[in-house]
């Protein structure tokens, strides 16, 4: 097995036990005089990124997030002036982009965003990183959680099947549905989602 399928494993289970560490508070946000709950991405992603700095411990990559890559002399031209929520990779080393990371809440995964974040991830993968995930957090709170219209914005954005085998396993979409729960992994073949990653 390649080296870096082996640490990206070692990250996906890291990923896994960050997201179960995370409690209410940081998951969805209480207001005053207000009985329902707001997700709040900001907050979410600094707890997340505590809870994987913990999991990540001595790994042979650097975690950081919200990463400007305005100005990049490689990533700009050709991407934009992208900031994705998380990079795990040696910096200095094209070559050694091991992850990028978007994260929305479903609650606000509105078909504009999801497409901009699935262009951004992709054209990551395009300059050479080893994997990108789509972290898609919380649930609407009836039938399967209204997830079904993030996989319906994959499904069309990846509409010809060129451009869905060119990053078939590599593009990952993972659904952190509750507070004390995993994330669990989208399983494209299956049409479902699972909580044990390949």
């Amino acid at each position: 097995m390649p080296e870096k399928e082996i640490h990206f494993r070692e990250f996906q289970k890291a990923l896994q036990r960050a997201t179960e560490s995370m409690n209410e508070y940081y998951f969805r946000i209480g207001m005053a005089d207000l009985e329902e709950y707001r997700y709040r991405e900001r907050v979410y992603c600094y707890e997340l990124y505590h809870q994987l700095r913990l999991a990540l411990e001595c790994f042979p990559y650097t975690l950081q997030g919200e990463m400007d890559k305005g100005g990049h002399p490689i990533i700009h031209p050709e991407i934009g002036p992208v900031k994705p929520d998380f990079i795990l990779h040696e910096p200095k080393a094209m070559d050694a982009n091991l992850v990028v990371m978007e994260v929305k809440p479903l609650n606000n995964s509105k078909e504009r965003g999801l497409k901009k974040d699935l262009k951004s991830l992709t054209g990551f993968l395009d300059l050479g990183y080893y994997r990108a995930i789509h972290l898609i957090y919380g649930s609407l709170g009836r039938g399967n959680g209204g997830i079904s219209k993030v996989i319906n914005a994959y499904r069309e954005y990846n509409g010809d099947s060129d451009r869905l085998n060119a990053y078939h396993g590599k593009l990952l979409l993972y659904w952190h549905k509750a507070y004390g729960e995993a994330a669990i992994i989208y399983d494209w073949e299956r049409g479902d989602f699972n909580s044990n990653d390949k």
